[in-house]
């Protein structure tokens, strides 16, 4: 039986996460599947649900924008499209920084980082921002198998991901997917069109 919480229920779902769990939470695009971004037993329970994604990496979900510059290298050009069009429905795959050491992303050269809004936002962004500030970073992958729809209702996702451990009740926002957006060597490389429009 899944378990469903309440989105004011920010301490429940931190200790669901902290635990190892593998929850389904709304974000302002579509329901996400999210788990602690170190913890590799979670990790493997998601790529299990998801069906397998291959050499794909899982998207960092972080609380703040100054927070990018612990997990991704920072150069002019990643700095100042980063200030540009984060915190939003984007995510910037960036080089990865060679200092930060983690048993998942050692595999990977980059990094996929999303930041929602401010926690000031009275809005999905805002809870989804207090959520990530309360957990440390946070894995988030769109709440569906590999190659289907992704779920926009907290029904939908019992329905469809019974072997989910826990899901907040609500509705994402019905956004598109983010934008997703390669920027390397000063190059900007737009992977998935989103809401989001790059000029």
């Amino acid at each position: 039986m899944v378990k469903i919480y309440q989105q004011e229920q920010i301490k429940e779902i931190v200790a669901e996460l902290e635990r190892g769990a593998v929850g389904a939470i709304p974000t302002e695009t579509v329901f996400g599947l999210a788990v602690k971004f170190d913890n590799m037993q979670a990790i493997a329970k998601l790529d299990k649900i998801k069906g397998g994604r291959g050499d794909k990496p899982y998207t960092l979900m972080l609380a703040r924008v100054d927070d990018i510059w612990q997990f991704a290298e920072k150069s002019a050009s990643t700095e100042e499209f980063v200030n540009k069009y984060l915190p939003g429905e984007l995510t910037t795959v960036l080089p990865k920084d060679k200092k930060w050491q983690n048993k998942y992303f050692d595999q990977f050269d980059t990094v996929g980082i999303r930041v929602p809004g401010a926690p000031e936002e009275q809005s999905l962004t805002g809870w989804l921002s207090e959520l990530i500030s309360s957990t440390r970073p946070l894995i988030v992958t769109s709440a569906n198998r590999s190659g289907e729809e992704p779920a926009l209702d907290y029904n939908e996702v019992v329905k469809e991901l019974p072997e989910v451990d826990f899901v907040v009740a609500g509705a994402a926002g019905g956004s598109p997917p983010s934008t997703v957006v390669e920027v390397k060597n000063g190059e900007i490389k737009i992977l998935r069109q989103g809401k989001i429009q790059i000029s």
